[in-house]
């Protein structure tokens, strides 16, 4: 594997992925109550993060140094509407301000399931679950 911003030679997480990656975790996680209350939504199908991987160019070989960086999170319990409705209220306009450089966005898609979380991909479940906020 060719090293990138994201991921070593043998392909583990760089500190830059890993602050990204918490950085996400924490905009998430954090604006889940007021969202869910907002919307009569209940938090724990939400917060329900089976499996979270690096996708697409990131996790590949030919990753641009100007693209952002995807994750795509497996939520199994959550109806996939009101993950949407959340990525489009809450989760774009904060990690992927347009006044931003879009390599310094977090693109966070969902998946019910592991098997519809195409390749190339990156599992990051382990370091999500070991980020402290």
């Amino acid at each position: 594997m060719i090293p990138s911003k994201y991921l070593n030679n043998k392909g583990k997480p760089t500190e830059k992925l890993l602050e990204k990656l918490a950085c996400a975790k924490k905009v998430y996680l954090e604006n889940l109550t007021t969202f869910c209350n907002k919307h009569f939504l209940d938090i724990s199908s939400l917060r329900e993060i089976k499996s979270i991987f690096l996708i697409g160019s990131c996790a590949a070989d030919n990753f641009g140094e100007n693209s952002d960086l995807d994750l795509k999170l497996v939520n199994p319990l959550a109806i996939p509407e009101n993950l949407l409705r959340y990525k489009r209220e809450v989760l774009n306009p904060l990690l992927c301000n347009p006044d931003k450089l879009k390599r310094d966005w977090v693109d966070i898609y969902f998946a019910r399931e592991e098997y519809q979380v195409s390749f190339p991909r990156v599992n990051l479940t382990n370091y999500w679950d070991n980020v402290s906020l």
